[in-house]
């Protein structure tokens, strides 16, 4: 959860550079899991971690270390 707080942090210069990245999908998750809006629907989060989340972490991986 910590990484999808970071993403809120990324500079625009950075999303721009990367737009292929779904960072509006990214926030939005990150704040509908933490602050439970309309409640959280634990079976959609699981899709989305078992299916989404290792790929997502590997693009975010190779941006740190372009970046960094």
């Amino acid at each position: 959860m910590r990484r999808l707080e970071d993403i809120e942090e990324v500079c625009e210069d950075i999303r721009r550079e990367y737009p292929t990245m779904p960072w509006r999908r990214i926030v939005g998750l990150r704040n509908v899991v933490v602050h439970h809006y309309f409640g959280v629907d634990l079976s959609v989060v699981w899709v989305i971690v078992s299916s989404q989340l290792e790929e997502l972490n590997e693009e975010i991986e190779k941006i740190i270390e372009k970046e960094c």
